[in-house]
């Protein structure tokens, strides 16, 4: 890729480039500096000389600093905001520097997730997070040769601006906040956007420490005399300084602004005096007006690159020539002649990433708003030029076979004149590729088109925006922003005649929403509101998902009656539906609360039901393997508690080598709890934490639910082995990864655990307690409130306050008795054990009390078991 860059005689910024000098040589600094404009007008952000400024940093860098391998991305360009497009030109660039070095796994995996994506096959979005680990892997095999070299990797980001709100695009896993350093300590970033950073923003909460943050102000008037000076052909010598003074004043010594004055004075279509006549207030768009007479040719390719933004090269440009519409209206344009002309003005380069010409950001903006209306007041050019694009992409995805980052790219760019043409056109062709990308999980292409769209918000029919907002809403919750997708949904709440019409689509929404936010409590109200409207649609697929959402969150609650009936109801439906994947994932579904229900032998034929359905949709290439490893991950669930750990350990294993062999890294941390589980049972200690790790290295930023499982393992671990501290840190780091994701019962649950580590070490514990009981009430985390009162129990009963612990074991009985009876059963053996050994004397006082709360909540007839418990104790002692 050839940079354009700026000129040896570069103007100002001195005191950016001394920080950069400084902040290169610096270890301590944090990886990453962050450019934006000073001025807060948002009508005079931009042409502040961001772009010069980072092109000179990325010279510098080349030219001074032998230990630096930068790399220039531009977000301008679509394709720039393609996470593996960047990683790409990163590899690029580490290989001119170390030939050696070839990320061959990282290439043998993007060639198959290239494949995946191009063949439109769902796991693509899981290939591609994989992607991420595996060049950080790759790229952790140079770590020693550039510690050793003192080598940084030093990334440039231009026009943030243009992904701020979704940064998303240009990592590689969905949960990796930007920029990307690859899990490197080598890997350093210069960002440079109009905006200040948004603090409150998901990729940015909690960071402020660890990125250096730097205004970027306008030219001082003595810079702007040198910038007038590099850019005129003639002297400012003999020019009166009241004269500069006042065209410092008009220009606000913004650099985009001087330029056009530069150039309007080097093509002498007015002189400076004729120039500041006009009064500060008007005098942006007096400039813009002198656009209008410079010679033909270049007038009227300023005017097609400011419409046709993303590419203008010869072929473009032979297409417009020869079209019909436009032969009478255009002035002769010769390519070679404008390879001449343009780079002589102040506002046009090359693309980064292509020898296309590109026209800067702001004077678009400005062209569009000042020249455009005047010369093509009935649209009629611009119409043609927007016809001609899309004919010229049309040929381009046909005839060039591109990759699939570059196919995005030309479909984006063709949705700008979709739109221009035809909004509800337009719309329509959005919708097609949006809703496509979402199925396929290709959640960058999707926010790419989305931002396309949004910059026709202002001429939307009011129908078609509210559509964009819910489309909006369904993206955030795809990538994991569900607080964002959640406000949007409210506030379409409040467009009431809209919300009426479409009641099932934002009830649906919300509801997904809410559970994904694990907020099941409020996902049922929706959940079961859509399931009433939907009930007589023909159509019955949403019906039947809408009765399997709810099977999982009353799973999720431990309400297994209730879930098991909404799951056998969406079983129905799906039969009828002749879908096999979902009725193999439903029964799958079904053996998981038969196994909580204690129902096991139930459990495994459903579940080996599920598995041979699946196996027979892989064989007919129907179904993705990882479907296999669900079922015999279930499997081990269910051998795991009929006590058979060998055919547990079995069924992991298998579970752990399919997603292995397809690069399921969710599934292998999942699995590697597991085994680390089956081996802590067994005593072997250092191999469990061997797998809790492993666990945790692999669902780092992957799946953060998987993590914060491992962490709570690791925390169980140590505290079997009495490394109360090591277990208070464990539960600790898993409760602030849980507070982060909004995982109400992760956090409830390792609060528990925390709460027992603190009082083994003589550390107050009763808060933890209180918020994780207040978390498991408000969302009716049955099994929560269970485990409180048993945590409760044994806090008191090591201390010798048995009184007060059974006090607590009732109350977990109480709520242990609405879970599946095996879990009862097992907590009844073990409240027996304890009363046998301790103290006799405490017995009968312990035994009257559990019998008088089980009497007073009226339990003796539903579940007597507790009672039977007592009673065998009893004469047991009398014995």
């Amino acid at each position: 890729m050839s940079i354009e860059l700026p000129d040896e005689d570069f103007i100002g910024r001195g005191q950016e480039i001394a920080f950069f000098d400084e902040w290169l040589n610096s270890q301590e600094a944090p990886a990453i500096v962050y450019f934006h404009d000073a001025l807060e007008e948002a009508e005079k952000k931009g042409g502040i000389g961001k772009t010069w400024l980072l092109r000179r940093l990325y010279q510098l860098a080349q030219q001074q600093y032998e230990h630096v391998v930068p790399v220039m991305v531009d977000f301008f360009n679509i394709e720039d905001r393609d996470g593996v497009v960047i990683v790409e030109r990163l590899i690029k660039a580490i290989q001119a520097h170390y030939p050696h070095w070839i990320p061959e796994a990282f290439q043998r995996q993007l060639a198959e997730y290239r494949n995946a994506a191009q063949g439109r096959r769902a796991e693509a979005a899981g290939l591609r997070d994989d992607l991420g680990d595996t060049f950080a892997a790759d790229l952790y095999r140079l770590q020693q040769d550039m510690q050793r070299d003192n080598t940084y990797i030093l990334l440039f980001f231009d026009t943030f601006e243009r992904i701020e709100h979704n940064p998303i695009s240009a990592v590689l896993r969905s949960s990796q906040t930007f920029p990307d350093t690859y899990q490197s300590s080598r890997v350093r970033a210069i960002i440079a956007g109009r905006n200040e950073i948004n603090w409150s923003h998901p990729n940015w909460t909690g960071r402020e420490h660890k990125i250096i943050v730097r205004e970027l102000a306008p030219f001082s008037y003595e810079e702007t005399l040198q910038y007038l000076n590099s850019r005129l052909y003639h002297s400012i010598k003999d020019v009166p300084e009241e004269f500069l003074r006042a065209l410092y004043e008009r220009t606000e010594g913004r650099p985009i602004l001087i330029g056009l004055v530069s150039d309007i004075l080097n093509k002498q279509t007015r002189d400076l005096q004729s120039l500041l006549s006009a009064s500060r207030t008007i005098f942006e768009a007096s400039l813009l007006e002198e656009v209008n007479l410079f010679d033909s040719p270049s007038t009227w390719a300023i005017f097609i690159m400011a419409h046709i933004y993303h590419r203008f090269d010869e072929d473009l440009l032979s297409t417009i020539m020869n079209s019909k519409g436009l032969r009478d209206r255009l002035p002769p344009i010769k390519y070679r002649e404008l390879q001449v002309i343009l780079p002589t003005f102040s506002f046009i380069r090359h693309s980064a990433s292509s020898g296309d010409f590109v026209l800067h950001d702001e004077m678009r903006r400005l062209v569009n708003k000042y020249c455009w209306e005047k010369q093509d007041m009935d649209r009629r050019i611009r119409y043609e030029l927007s016809m001609l694009a899309i004919d010229y992409y049309t040929k381009l995805l046909k005839s060039k076979s591109p990759g699939v980052t570059l196919q995005q790219s030309y479909i984006v760019e063709m949705l700008f004149h979709k739109l221009f043409l035809d909004l509800q056109d337009g719309f329509e062709f959005f919708e097609l590729h949006f809703i496509d990308a979402l199925e396929l999980h290709q959640r960058s292409f999707a926010r790419l088109l989305l931002q396309e769209l949004q910059k026709f918000t202002a001429q939307l029919p009011r129908e078609l925006y509210l559509q964009m907002r819910l489309y909006e809403a369904d993206l955030y919750r795809r990538e994991d922003n569900t607080a964002a997708s959640l406000s949007v949904l409210i506030e379409l709440e409040d467009e009431s005649a809209w919300a009426e019409q479409n009641r099932s689509e934002l009830l649906y929404r919300q509801a997904l929403t809410y559970m994904r936010m694990s907020r099941f409590s409020e996902a049922i109200p929706s959940a079961e509101a859509c399931l009433q409207l939907e009930q007589n649609n023909r159509d019955k697929s949403r019906y039947a998902e809408l009765l399997k959402m709810l099977g999982y969150i009353y799973r999720r609650m431990g309400q297994y009656e209730d879930a098991m009936r909404f799951y056998q109801e969406s079983l129905i439906v799906h039969r009828s539906l002749d879908d096999q994947q979902e009725y193999a994932n439903l029964l799958n579904n079904i053996a998981n609360i038969q196994w909580m229900q204690g129902k096991l032998e139930e459990a495994l034929r459903s579940c080996k039901l599920a598995l041979r359905i699946r196996r027979d949709l892989v064989k007919q290439g129907e179904e993705s393997e990882i479907s296999i490893g669900l079922s015999q991950a279930m499997l081990g669930h269910i051998y795991h508690t009929l006590g058979d750990v060998m055919a547990e350990e079995h069924a992991y294993q298998e579970a752990f080598d399919i997603y292995a062999r397809r690069g399921e890294k969710r599934g292998m941390a999942a699995i590697s709890n597991r085994l680390g589980r089956i081996r802590m049972n067994r005593g072997d200690l250092e191999q469990a934490l061997s797998y809790f790790q492993q666990a945790q290295r692999i669902a780092r930023e992957l799946d953060r639910e998987t993590e914060i499982e491992s962490y709570n393992q690791l925390g169980r671990l140590f505290s079997k082995e009495e490394k109360w501290q090591e277990a208070v840190d464990a539960f600790t780091q898993a409760i602030e990864l849980a507070r982060s994701s909004e995982a109400h019962f992760q956090v409830a649950e390792n609060l528990l655990f925390l709460a027992v580590a603190l009082a083994q070490l003589g550390q107050p514990f009763k808060e933890q307690i209180k918020e994780a009981k207040r978390i498991a009430r408000q969302n009716d985390y049955i099994y929560l409130l269970a485990r409180a009162g048993d945590f409760q129990g044994d806090i008191y009963y090591q201390q010798g306050e048995y009184q007060q612990a059974f006090r607590y074991y009732r109350i977990a009985c109480r709520y242990m008795a609405m879970r599946p009876s095996l879990e009862f059963e097992r907590l009844l053996r073990k409240l027996v054990d304890l009363m046998l050994e301790m103290p006799g004397s405490f017995l009968p006082g312990v035994i009257d009390s559990l019998l008088e709360y089980w009497y007073g909540l009226g339990l003796e007839k539903k579940h007597p078991q507790l009672l039977n418990a007592c009673k065998e104790v009893s004469r047991h002692m009398i014995l």
